[in-house]
Parts: structure tokens; sequence; C-alpha cells
């Protein structure tokens, strides 16, 4: 009789652990988009504070050349010319105005020079 029991139990005890089971994919997939959506929405803010900083470095390096307590450049490599040149221009205490004037350019083709670094 036990036997018997448990025999008409095991169709809706399956029953059951599928519905169950159905219920956890379900609850992982959600949880899974609800976390790559988290994600997503974070990304731009993300980016946002890593540009800050990148703003904030600049601005201290462009800080420390412009007030003369760096006097010499490095260049690294030929890659870092367009900007060694630029840090140049603004140790020696040079606006582009005054660069181009020196060298017989307009003050234009300086701006754009930099824009594109060079």
């Amino acid at each position: 009789m036990f036997a018997k029991t448990l025999i008409g139990l095991d169709a809706p005890l399956r029953c059951s652990l599928d519905k169950m089971d159905s219920a956890a994919r379900r609850f992982r997939l959600e949880r899974s988009h609800a976390i790559r959506g988290a994600v997503i929405q974070a990304q731009p803010a993300v980016h946002t504070l890593v540009q800050l900083g990148d703003l904030q470095r600049e601005l201290a390096e462009y800080e420390i050349l412009r007030s003369g307590k760096r006097k010499v450049v490095a260049l690294g490599s030929l890659e870092e010319l367009p900007k060694t040149l630029i840090q140049a221009r603004i140790a020696a205490g040079l606006s582009q105005e005054e660069l181009a004037a020196k060298l017989g350019l307009k003050p234009q083709q300086i701006q754009r020079y930099e824009a594109t670094e060079y």
C-alpha cells in the first residue's frame, strides 16, 4: 500500500519539481537581464567619471607647465611628438597667437595643428 501511495505521488511530485525548475530558470534569466540593464545604465556615468579624471590630470599638467615649474618636456616616442610640441609651447609661456607670430603663420593654423595633433 505504501508503494501505491508513492507511485500515486510520483506524477504530482515530478510536476511540482518541473514547475520549480522552470521558475528557477525564469528567475535566473530575469536576474541576468536586470544585471545587464543596470550595467548598461551605469556605463554613461562610468564614462563620465573616466573623462573627468582625464580632464583633471590634463588640467594639473597644464598648470604645472604654465607655472614654469617644468621647463623641459620629454619626448618618449615620435607618437608623442604632437603632445610634446603643445606642452613645449605652454612651458615656454607662449599662446597660440604668439607662436603663430614667431613662425609667420596665422593663429588659426596653429589652432588647427594643435586640434588635429599636427
